[in-house]
């Protein structure tokens, strides 16, 4: 029993390095050969590698999940999971409903995201309610990331004010919860209401990441110029203070503040993306239907819907889009403050806001 328990993890060890399908499917051969197929935890994390990794494959995570008997919640997660981040996020709903159904396994926070998600991206508000009703059933009403994928999926619907309702019912709100919101108001043209939470949010010393900046960008262009200033002048000063602040952030807000809707931006850079900024460059292209194509130190990213040409590994791509608005960067913070310098002073003849207000 020890032996066995010492070799089981040392699998899980290997499984940890894996990086591509070739090497876990040698693995995979080698957990046959020692008889752990079945060990829950060996068995969930060959299927979330296959189901979720970029070097994964979605068909192959299906194959193993039909032969893992009684599947827990933990591979359900995955499936759903790798679905509804997939181009077939419908499949993500079919698995949901199967474990509801043909499953005594319960879904869980995780579940009840990855299902909001998917219903998020192919717009099912009815299902979203269904969904919400499941919620809660189960007693996750008051689980913040719960609630924060109710509040996308209620906005990306078009449903602002069930989605506001929903975050005001919440006990405790994180960073994700207010941008979302105001993501929501800032997507359904509630500008002054987007602007309000922003207010709220600063008043409860939340702080502000590249997300809350995005969220805005359209409601500041909406109420007037100062406005536009005073507010981007905060947030700015917010981001530069951040040890998350990266100047491609700033030059992506600049050109969609600048830029005709659906004008694709280029970005140019002599270092390479980082994780954040690659995540930030995403939201984006999503939440303000634009491309978006970076050209950092190695390679081209190319920016669409939400996904990036690369699927998020660095893999040589490229790309060109006709109209692209050239935005050069080249990782320099100054090179943004002379882009945003007359929106900085028109800010100042305001007075200075300070950082978060």
């Amino acid at each position: 029993m020890v032996f066995e328990t010492s070799k089981a993890n040392a699998i899980l060890t290997i499984l940890q390095g894996c990086n591509n399908l070739t090497r876990l499917k040698k693995i995979q051969a080698h957990v046959i050969v020692n008889g752990l197929q079945n060990h829950p935890a060996i068995s969930n994390s060959i299927l979330n590698f296959c189901a979720v990794s970029i070097s994964g494959s979605l068909p192959y995570a299906q194959h193993l999940f039909k032969h893992i008997q009684n599947p827990q919640t933990q591979a359900w997660n995955s499936i759903i999971r790798g679905f509804a981040q997939s181009p077939s996020p419908v499949q993500a709903i079919f698995y949901y409903n199967r474990m509801l159904f043909d499953s005594v396994s319960s879904p869980d926070t995780f579940t009840f995201s990855f299902t909001l998600k998917a219903c998020e991206r192919i717009k099912a508000l009815k299902k979203c309610e269904e969904v919400h009703g499941s919620i809660i059933r189960t007693g996750h009403e008051r689980d913040v990331v719960v609630c924060t994928g109710l509040v996308r999926c209620y906005g990306g619907n078009g449903c602002a004010e069930i989605a506001r309702m929903v975050f005001d019912n919440m006990p405790e709100k994180d960073l994700v919860a207010w941008n979302a919101m105001i993501s929501c108001y800032s997507q359904a043209g509630y500008h002054q209401e987007a602007l309000r939470i922003y207010d709220n949010m600063t008043n409860e010393n939340v702080g502000v990441d590249g997300f809350t900046l995005v969220g805005l960008l359209s409601s500041c262009s909406h109420v007037g110029a100062l406005n536009m200033g005073v507010k981007l002048h905060r947030i700015a000063k917010c981001l530069e203070s951040s040890s998350t602040y990266h100047s491609e952030k700033l030059a992506i807000a600049f050109g969609l503040a600048k830029t005709p809707e659906g004008t694709s931006l280029r970005i140019v850079k002599n270092l390479r993306v980082c994780r954040d900024c690659h995540e930030f460059t995403k939201f984006v292209s999503q939440a303000f239907n634009r491309d978006i194509i970076v050209r950092d130190r190695l390679r081209f990213h190319h920016f669409k819907g939400g996904l990036c040409s690369c699927r998020d590994y660095c893999k040589a791509c490229s790309d060109s889009s006709d109209g692209a608005v050239p935005i050069d960067v080249f990782g320099s913070a100054i090179m943004i403050k002379t882009m945003f310098k007359p929106v900085l002073e028109m800010a100042s003849l305001a007075g200075n806001p300070g950082c978060c207000g």
